[in-house]
């Protein structure tokens, strides 16, 4: 049904670039150590093309050039950040890329942009609809290779967040609304178009000429507020009028509706439309249209409207090799901790060990409670610190009850049970303050902080400091992002980057740890492969 690509392509001595070059240059192109040789050992020749059949049928039809290398393009689109343009002129006219696709002949044609596009448009429809990641388990199971390749156990991890970017543009609430609206009115047929009232299709006539952004800029504060009440009334209309049959723009059409408005409990029959406070619009709102699955975080000063990116990797302190284990995209509104339990599996899958340990910074801090550990029980969190600043206060919690130290005055005091707050369970203590003639009250999540603060700053430094290369290798991943936004729209897109940008660190780990990096002029190092099966 696919076409293949053998594991070593077959070379026509005629037509063979390398036979048209020097001798110095051919050595070059034939160094194992290469990035070009380094890609198609490690990663092109691994790619399992029967992950991706259940994308073609007997009617649809196989595409008409090897699935290995339009994945194979994909990771190098975004291994190097290239544009399509950039990829497809590369494919067709660089030496080096067309190697490490296997495409060794002058003649060899690289797969056309309908075919690449097409392809690409298949995986991400099948995700949608499916919920099965394709690329992911390309990921999976290459990774699962080099891990028992290089014999990286996995016992021991570390792990990082960051906030990247939707390629989105930045709306206010009221172009918000008419962008939504927009879309809305374009997805619909005219046949569909008919069904609306004389004043809606008015009311969307004139929206279609307004330019949101300029009437934000030319209008006051409350002339906005009553445009957007305006535009509120307008989409109760249509969503009375149509329904989720009419338009693939219907539920975002809602969504955003009952994000952004209010409806009063009046007698007549849509009620009263009324804007919501700012105040009442959750983080996890639509931010843009184009884009209704990002959400907005503001984390240590950074604004961002997208997406979290959880990466996990390896920790063998015996090879100077650690791979990348697991990346994993969410809304940027999802918590660290809520990533912690998905990693930590899929590591374990992919090692076929359990992770003893875990490396992590304080904002994993809520993976130790006991709501968050199912599952986990058997790994030790080892954080660097908790978020927040140190308390004057440290709590010790024992048999007999709990002390408290206060760092300042050098006392320790013997808390006593205290009332529970009104509508609260968390059991409390308090201790008496002589210098405020007043009560400090302690929480059992305070003295859990506490006992964790302390276990921390027990810890070597060097136990502390295991966590800190994770740091580099979110820079490996993201570095070639502009001004922390992606290309891409949607959460599968953004999986897909994440995949490409995964296999393209460690395979650049990998050729790095056989040999040198290009043009060092150091020795190799002595490297013998383990004997591995491709999944």
């Amino acid at each position: 049904m696919f076409k293949t690509s053998p594991e070593h392509p077959q070379i026509d001595l005629l037509s063979s670039a390398g036979q048209h070059l020097d001798e110095r240059r051919q050595r070059q192109l034939q160094d194992p150590n290469r990035w070009h040789n380094s890609f198609y050992k490690h990663v092109f020749s691994q790619i399992d093309e029967s992950i991706f059949k259940v994308l073609f049928d007997q009617q649809m039809g196989a595409p008409n050039a090897p699935a290995r290398q339009l994945v194979g393009m994909m990771i190098l689109k975004d291994g190097f950040g290239f544009s399509d343009e950039q990829l497809f002129e590369a494919c067709r006219f660089h030496l080096l890329f067309r190697q490490a696709l296997g495409l060794v002949n002058l003649d060899d044609p690289p797969p056309t942009e309908s075919t690449y596009y097409l392809f690409r448009k298949r995986i991400y429809e099948y995700d949608r609809d499916h919920g099965t990641d394709l690329l992911g388990q390309v990921f999976e199971a290459i990774t699962s290779n080099q891990l028992l390749e290089f014999d990286l156990g996995g016992q021991q991890i570390r792990m990082d967040s960051k906030l990247i970017g939707s390629n989105i543009a930045s709306f206010s609430r009221f172009e918000l609304v008419c962008r939504t609206l927009k879309l809305f009115w374009r997805s619909l047929s005219k046949q569909a178009r008919r069904k609306a009232p004389q004043s809606v299709l008015q009311a969307m006539e004139e929206l279609a000429g307004e330019d949101a952004q300029t009437t934000v800029y030319r209008s006051t504060g409350e002339t906005i507020r009553q445009r957007l009440e305006d535009l509120g009334g307008l989409m109760a209309s249509l969503l009375a009028t149509y329904s989720p049959d009419d338009s693939s723009k219907y539920g975002l059409l809602e969504q955003v509706f009952a994000e952004q408005y209010t409806t009063g409990d009046d007698d007549d029959e849509a009620g009263q439309v009324t804007a919501r406070d700012a105040e009442q619009i959750a983080a996890d709102s639509v931010q843009s249209p184009d884009d209704p699955e990002c959400s907005y975080r503001r984390k240590a000063g950074q604004t961002v409207k997208g997406y979290t990116v959880n990466l996990t990797e390896t920790i063998d302190e015996e090879q100077e090799l650690n791979l990348i284990t697991d990346v994993h995209l969410a809304p940027a509104d999802c918590s660290d901790a809520d990533l912690l339990g998905p990693a930590i599996e899929a590591t374990e899958q992919r090692t076929g060990r359990d992770v003893e340990t875990c490396y992590a910074d304080g904002a994993y801090n809520r993976s130790l409670d006991k709501d968050q550990q199912a599952g986990q029980e058997h790994v030790e969190m080892v954080l660097s610190s908790i978020q927040g600043a140190p308390s004057r206060f440290e709590c010790t919690e024992t048999e007999q009850g709990v002390t408290v130290h206060d760092t300042k005055t050098g006392k320790t005091h013997t808390a006593k049970p205290a009332r529970r707050q009104k509508n609260s369970s968390e059991q409390r203590w308090r201790i008496w303050l002589d210098e405020k003639q007043q009560y400090r009250y302690f929480g059992s999540s305070a003295i859990r902080a506490s006992a964790r603060r302390q276990a921390i700053a027990e810890r070597p430094a060097c136990e502390r400091n295991k966590r800190n290369n994770v740091e580099a290798s979110i820079w490996h991943l993201s570095h070639t992002l502009r001004g922390d936004k992606t290309s891409y729209r949607g959460l599968i897109k953004h999986k897909l980057w994440a995949w490409c940008r995964a296999l393209w660190v460690n395979m650049r780990r990998i050729q790095r740890y056989i040999g040198q990096p290009d043009g060092s002029g150091k020795e190799t190092k002595h490297y013998t492969p383990k004997t591995t099966q491709i999944v």
